[in-house]
């Protein structure tokens, strides 16, 4: 070793390995930002195309429907293109043409320097102006001019690019530009679904737009904070924030969540060229956190994992709110679905698969963890229980009606900790710290749900 390696002084040094790690944090943001707003481009264009080509053919919303059809057979690995997903794109196209996006471009200069009032007067602006989809013998030109568009034989059909630039008589690479400059591009696609189904002002839109890249919002964020009417709130309290933010803090929610947007991967085509390990990373490593962030009920959970790709035999209990259910058994060869039976109110999941379709994956090993058995206790006790629920949840646990987690600690194993939500009264939890048979539950606020 040299002189010069020996002094190396370990503050300086760590020093700069952090700048070097907040450099690659950084270079990833920039990244798939840019992905991200490539692909809501790709989306908006596609939307554009499909009302451009509606209107003129004459063709009614059922073309939708088989447009998604012919994209399932031609390419089977791309999930985005959904009936769902491409009225979405139409939805998209339709709500942010050219000259919201100059609007919204516009506002961005008015407001670097934001004032209560001056901030209220813009979105105020935004709100009054309408902003519709042309005819097409007028569909306006980039110099506000009329003009008219001559019918074309249906076989003279161009590529997306090509009709897009021509409809809106701008060069494709001056649309892609002020897209890209416009908060549209700025958000993910989860948020703009939120948005597009929240029917908001077009000026509470651009604000909520900037917000979520200012705080790092993630769509479910998003949606709370919409639910919650904040912009009204921020504006009675006379409250402002900044609007300056392009990208989203490394550590955000949103760009968390943009590092593994499933959109964004589709496509890409990383599901097709990424080895089993990448997939895994990019998608399900961190498969709760990925369903809590998109999801808030529980069908939007289940078919958000039908889009995933799992490796490994998974087990998952979903609930939400408004009282729905389910375990979802699966693995890299299928997924099944358990729901509620018919007269009951409950479902059951333990460390090994139990649906008819799935029971064949169980590995052959020692049932060392005995899932059979607490799953026919677990089972039994909820047919026939009684009681105040929160109760016989912790007698449940604490293995009155049978074994279910009072395992022999000379052989190693026991229960690290045991947890109730009290789906009938949102952020009622209850937590045990060890052995629900020897500890007792304390009512848990750390957490909101």
């Amino acid at each position: 070793m040299s002189n010069n390696d020996n002094n190396i002084e370990k503050r300086s040094f760590e020093a700069f390995v952090n700048a070097i790690g907040s450099e690659i944090e950084q270079a990833q943001v920039r990244l798939i930002s840019a992905a991200n707003a490539q692909m809501l481009f790709h989306y908006w264009k596609m939307g554009n195309y499909i009302l451009y080509h509606q209107n003129r053919q004459g063709w009614g919303g059922k073309v939708i429907k088989k447009l998604a059809q012919a994209i399932r057979f031609s390419y089977p690995e791309k999930k985005g293109y959904s009936v769902r997903n491409l009225a979405y794109m139409c939805q998209f196209a339709r709500s942010y043409p050219l000259g919201a996006l100059r609007s919204f471009i516009e506002t961005d200069a008015k407001i670097l320097a934001p004032s209560v009032q001056k901030i209220t007067d813009e979105i105020q602006c935004l709100n009054n102006v309408s902003f519709t989809q042309e005819p097409l013998a007028q569909i306006p030109s980039s110099d506000n001019k009329e003009v008219t568009i001559v019918q074309e034989p249906l076989a003279q059909i161009q590529d997306v690019a090509q009709t897009v630039a021509t409809v809106c008589r701008i060069p494709i690479e001056d649309i892609e530009k002020l897209f890209l400059a416009s908060p549209v591009a700025r958000i993910n696609w989860a948020s703009h679904v939120i948005l597009l189904n929240s029917s908001l002002p077009l000026g509470v839109d651009y604000w909520y737009m900037k917000q979520s890249v200012e705080m790092g919002w993630s769509s479910n964020v998003l949606k709370m904070q919409i639910e919650s009417k904040l912009f009204e709130r921020q504006i009675n309290s006379r409250k402002v924030n900044n609007f300056t933010a392009t990208l989203p803090a490394p550590q955000s929610d949103l760009a968390n969540y943009l590092l593994k947007d499933p959109y964004i991967f589709d496509l890409a085509g990383a599901k097709e060229r990424a080895d089993e390990r990448d997939i895994e990373e990019q998608l399900v490593k961190h498969v709760t956190r990925y369903l809590l962030e998109r999801c808030s009920t529980v069908p939007e959970a289940v078919e958000e994992l039908g889009r995933l790709t799992i490796s490994s035999n998974q087990t998952l209990t979903l609930a939400d709110r408004a009282g729905r259910m389910a375990v979802v058994e699966c693995n890299c060869q299928g997924m099944e679905v358990l729901e509620p039976e018919p007269g009951t109110d409950f479902v059951v999941a333990t460390n090994s698969f139990h649906g008819v379709g799935m029971k064949r994956y169980n590995p052959a090993l020692e049932d060392t963890v005995f899932s059979g058995l607490r799953y026919q206790v677990a089972k039994k006790a909820l047919d026939d229980r009684w009681g105040e629920p929160v109760a016989f949840a912790q007698e449940l646990l604490a293995g009155k009606f049978g074994f279910l987690c009072q395992y022999d600690r000379s052989k190693g194993m026991d229960t690290v900790w045991s947890s109730i939500y009290c789906l009938s009264s949102p952020g009622e939890i209850y937590r045990c710290e060890g052995n629900p048979s020897r500890q007792s539950f304390e009512r848990d606020c750390r957490l909101k749900f």
